[in-house]
């Protein structure tokens, strides 16, 4: 529903059109090629100047640039990245490996969030508060989404039913997820062991250019999630105009975080691919709750509103 006690779905202003389902391979993989283009690029100019302030630098931007990976992953498990179902799942489980993280699980994982969003099987902690300074630093530093996904895949190997770390339920998984659980964490494994190798054969550049770059990376994907969905309305249907949050985002971000920016349009039409989102957010933004300028700005404006030390609950964040 929207302001107004309107259900999206039945609002013919709001749907979008078969075109809009139309995903484009060809932006996809010009899009990872850029990708991959800029981070070779950074690592040839951070070693042309080689210096340690310049690896520590470059490894923050480099930390950024990787959050394409992670959020591409995201768009694969809805099978909207590329067109063909199987190449959707290989990639997600070469982005899992480059983001170290299990493509088999986060796929149920992510499905059910879609559609048990802010009810009890909802595995994500959408509806966890924030109450102070200390407190948010910690959630903005600590790569607990991640940790999560690898204690569960664990933990799927003798069990599926184990509630994850933050005491949300475990997603559905069929014998046939599980399996695919299991053998995504060979694939895990074995790539872990590769890069392990090549820091032993290389030494330190491969700490400057993946192992920092991916734990900056992994601290920078809770400075996306957290705006999706906190402090929205959780009393609204799975499809509603309320319960996630659009980020007006600039180009370089956009292209980064793979349009999860418009996060709201994203769950109210997770079927169409993420190139097509800006213009979704064109015809239907206005009508979206919980918007803010930037991802700066949403987090600025948290952060100004909490104590240092918790007091009780957690001050409503302002919106302007």
């Amino acid at each position: 529903m929207n302001a107004k006690g309107i259900s999206v779905a039945d609002n013919p202003a709001t749907r979008v059109e078969q075109a809009d389902y139309r995903i484009s391979d060809a932006t996809a993989f010009k899009s990872v090629a850029v990708t991959i283009i800029v981070y070779v690029s950074l690592c040839a100019t951070a070693l042309y100047f080689s210096t340690t302030f310049v690896y520590v630098l470059f490894a923050a931007i480099l930390g950024y640039v990787l959050q394409f990976f992670f959020n591409a992953l995201h768009y694969c498990t809805h099978d909207t990245f590329v067109t063909s179902k199987r190449m959707n799942y290989l990639l997600g489980v070469l982005f899992g490996c480059i983001t170290v993280m299990n493509f088999a699980l986060y796929k149920p994982y992510h499905m059910q969030h879609h559609g048990h969003l802010f009810t009890d099987k909802d595995p994500e902690p959408t509806d966890r508060e924030i109450t102070s300074k200390l407190q948010y630093a910690y959630e903005m530093l600590a790569p607990l989404f991640f940790v999560d996904n690898w204690v569960q895949s664990l933990k799927t190997m003798r069990r599926t039913d184990i509630p994850n770390i933050f005491g949300r339920p475990a997603p559905y998984l069929s014998a046939e997820d599980r399996q695919r659980v299991v053998w995504n964490n060979g694939i895990l494994l074995a790539w872990v062991c590769f890069i392990a190798l090549l820091t032993f054969k290389l030494g330190s550049v491969v700490f400057w250019f993946y192992w920092l770059p991916l734990l900056t990376s992994l601290s920078l994907a809770n400075f996306v999630i957290l705006p999706e969905h906190y402090q929205t309305d959780q009393d609204r249907p799975i499809k509603s105009y309320d319960n996630s949050r659009t980020i007006k985002s600039g180009p370089l971000t956009r292209f980064f975080m793979v349009g999860l920016n418009y996060h709201a349009e994203h769950h109210l039409y997770p079927g169409v691919p993420y190139h097509n989102l800006p213009d979704i957010n064109k015809r239907i933004g206005a009508n979206v709750k919980y918007t803010h300028d930037s991802y700066l700005a949403f987090h600025w404006a948290l952060v100004k509103s909490l104590p240092w030390r918790a007091s009780g609950a957690p001050p409503a964040l302002r919106l302007t």
